[in-house]
């Protein structure tokens, strides 16, 4: 298996690794092919490491859900709710069904991935009840099978805590998945276009009680979950924090500095000091990360200039080709048409 390329947290524990074989031939797929597919060591399965680095997980469920789909029983992520069992355990199950409601065990969810994943949730109250955005920070841009999965998995946990057959009022994704008629089947809506993958559930659902909440069970849980988050905090680099807090921060067209100390918590100066120790500065992150997310969005055929340009935080669309252009030496348009060719 490859190195830790990016330097960034990896995810997917040894113990589900351990279990692919089973489930892949479950769902009629081929393990060996499956590493061979992935560009992944032949013995990822039988000698699991504790956890993957993102881009051998991306490598690994591309690879897994191409199988299922040839094997004519796809799409993988429904096929997967369905093989995976509750006594399997999992932080993220452990810490929703444990929870009083749907909104708290999304918030919690939200708060203790971060000591499992390097993806996000971003939580968000709606007029009409409660949003959930699956992210990946830059650089990752994750296939769209993985939040994907993510959003099939999510639904299933509250219909597996509720025991009410609950349906999202909406399912947004950059790409229309194929199946779309079984996805919709599914949810009880359609998958539609968006710059983010992004579920939402009306206020009545999000309410409603978890029939296995055990709040004695969590405070004695939650001490070591915790735990497990803040080492990771401790342990990311300032660029990482910074880089993470944008993607947050930057569709609300927040850009600042001032912005991201408060989103991290820490003084201006000491987050100056901390990229300085990483030989980068505020601005050169901010212009990074703007420049990789401008060229997933690129990428997205649907979004135009100018909604890419609110996206990234610019105030129009013409101080977005001018950073482009400064970035790339071409614009938005060449980019296109070059990832069209």
């Amino acid at each position: 298996m490859s190195a830790r390329r990016s330097g960034q947290r990896a995810t997917e524990s040894g113990l589900v690794l351990s279990m692919m074989p089973m489930l892949l031939q479950t769902m009629g797929a081929d393990a060996n092919s499956v590493l061979r597919d992935s560009g992944l060591r032949w013995d990822l399965f039988s000698n699991p490491p504790d956890a993957l680095t993102p881009e051998d997980y991306f490598a690994l469920w591309s690879a897994m859900d191409d199988a299922v789909e040839a094997a004519g029983n796809g799409p993988m992520p429904l096929r997967l709710v369905d093989l995976v069992s509750v006594e399997f355990f999992d932080p993220m199950i452990f810490a929703f069904l444990n929870s009083p409601n749907v909104k708290t065990g999304i918030l919690r969810n939200a708060e203790y991935t971060k000591a499992t994943s390097v993806s996000r949730l971003r939580v968000i109250d709606t007029p009409n009840g409660l949003a959930i955005e699956y992210r990946w920070p830059a650089p990752f841009d994750a296939p769209p099978v993985v939040s994907l999965a993510g959003q099939v998995y999510g639904v299933w946990l509250i219909r597996l805590a509720t025991k009410v057959h609950i349906q999202p009022t909406r399912v947004v994704s950059p790409d229309i998945p194929q199946n779309a008629d079984a996805y919709r089947e599914f949810f009880g809506v359609p998958v539609t276009l968006g710059p983010v993958h992004r579920m939402e559930f009306s206020s009545i659902d999000v309410h409603r009680p978890l029939l296995t909440a055990n709040d004695a069970m969590w405070q004695v849980f939650e001490p070591a979950l915790r735990k497990r988050v803040n080492d990771v905090e401790a342990n990311a680099g300032a660029e990482e924090r910074v880089r993470a807090a944008l993607v947050e921060l930057l569709p609300a067209g927040e850009d600042s500095i001032e912005a991201v100390s408060r989103e991290l918590a820490v003084s201006i100066r000491t987050l100056q000091r901390q990229l300085r120790a990483e030989a980068t500065s505020f601005q050169a992150v901010l212009g990074s990360t703007r420049e990789r997310l401008a060229m997933h969005y690129l990428h997205q055929e649907y979004l135009s200039n100018a909604e890419i340009a609110f996206l990234l935080g610019y105030g129009d669309v013409r101080s977005f080709n001018r950073a482009f252009r400064s970035w790339t030496g071409m614009s938005p348009k060449q980019a296109r048409i070059a990832h069209v060719a």
